[in-house]
């Protein structure tokens, strides 16, 4: 019987669905399932040089510590805190070993390695922040947020040496959320937020002016989870929107198509078209290796179950979404990291409250399923059976 046939007879049967898109088996793993209490802060990045992405977890009413693969070795950094929403890896004082920048209650501080000294930066109640070299000297800046009523500025935070922080603030519209981009290709690294994003001049000094474009008048979420990437293949960055707070409410997730000016209005494309808004984590990564970017989410435990974890397979251009969903138990603030050195990403996160808080990886399989048997890709295969 011709491949062709056995397909043809499986689907009819309901045996088989192709997917739209390419679908992956995720091997699930609870990596410490009493890991830091009321888990806020989830990050990912090398802390020892061995090429393998430690996983960085800090509790609102616990510990900041770090889980060594592969067997994830437990490590406390700071014990007995009261940690925050985000935090990063960054060689911050430039000794060239990986430090953490920490969102605290209350406080930005950064840990420097390998003692995880503690530095305060500004006592200040913030929930983003990301690190980068803002104004192009050599050493890593800082951009950071908070939330709600409060997340009405942009704080930026010019290294002048890792004991000394010069900041100002650029006034935006409410919300949440926020994401580092070279939206205009221009060689540095812009602000982006929902619906607008913040030109960089290159400078972090007090006469500096940021330029805000709105690259939005359709998107009207103010708490949101922000991603980039090149969505559709046409080598401009694209953003990817998804609505956080709160319980209850009803939207959407979609991107942004940028256009050859990003100046001027972006095209929205809906992949989902009706969620509650308690999709506190979107990215983008190739998550099945077919050369596009694909979108992951999650929902936090507080809203309406399913709490669903799951990915949005790129059909093409960012033109068509198959979801696929790996848990309904949600999750929050997730990162995508290859977290076993095997070429894929994988996605790892941790309830950030509530009765279900284990620390928690999705590992990404797809090389076992290289035959195209699992993504529906049979071009290798032979057309009849011997």
């Amino acid at each position: 019987m011709s491949i062709a046939k056995v397909l043809a007879t499986a689907v009819a049967a309901g045996a088989l669905a192709l997917p739209l898109a390419a679908q992956v088996e995720f091997r699930y793993e609870a990596i410490d399932v009493d890991g830091p209490a009321d888990p806020w802060g989830k990050s990912a990045g090398d802390l020892d040089g061995d090429g393998l992405p430690e996983l960085l977890v800090q509790g609102n009413g616990g510990d900041l510590v770090a889980y060594h693969p592969p067997d994830f070795t437990r490590e406390t950094i700071d014990a007995g805190g009261s940690f925050s929403t985000d935090l990063e890896v960054a060689d911050v004082d430039g000794a060239g070993g990986p430090d953490l920048v920490v969102i605290a209650v209350g406080q930005l501080r950064w840990y420097e390695a390998p003692s995880w000294l503690p530095h305060t930066i500004d006592d200040r109640t913030l929930h983003d922040v990301e690190v980068a070299d803002l104004d192009l000297d050599g050493d890593l800046d800082l951009v950071a947020r908070n939330q709600g009523g409060s997340g009405n500025e942009i704080h930026l935070y010019r290294q002048d040496s890792p004991a000394s922080w010069f900041h100002r603030s650029l006034s935006i519209p409410a919300g949440e959320g926020l994401a580092l981009a070279d939206v205009d290709g221009d060689g540095d690294l812009d602000v982006v937020v929902e619906s607008r994003w913040i030109e960089n001049p290159h400078s972090l000094d007090p006469g500096a002016t940021w330029v805000q474009h709105v690259y939005s008048t359709t998107w009207t979420w103010d708490a949101t989870f922000v991603a980039t990437g090149d969505v559709d293949g046409d080598d401009r960055v694209d953003v990817v929107l998804a609505p956080s707070e709160s319980a209850g409410g009803s939207y959407r997730i979609s991107w942004f198509e940028a256009p050859p000016d990003p100046t001027g209005l972006w095209t929205e494309h809906p992949i989902e078209t009706a969620v509650e808004t308690v999709h506190h984590f979107v990215g983008v990564a190739d998550l099945d290796g077919d050369g596009d970017l694909d979108v992951a989410s999650a929902e936090m435990h507080q809203g309406a179950d399913p709490d669903e974890v799951k990915v949005f397979w790129n059909g093409g251009s960012g033109g068509s979404w198959s979801k696929q969903v790996l848990a309904a138990s949600g999750s929050h603030s997730m990162r995508l990291a290859d977290v076993d050195g095997d070429g894929d990403v994988d996605l790892f996160g941790a309830n950030w409250s509530g009765p279900h808080q284990p620390v928690e990886l999705w590992r990404n399989e797809r090389g076992l399923f290289a035959d195209g048997f699992e993504s529906g890709d049979t071009s290798a295969w032979s057309a009849t059976v011997p």
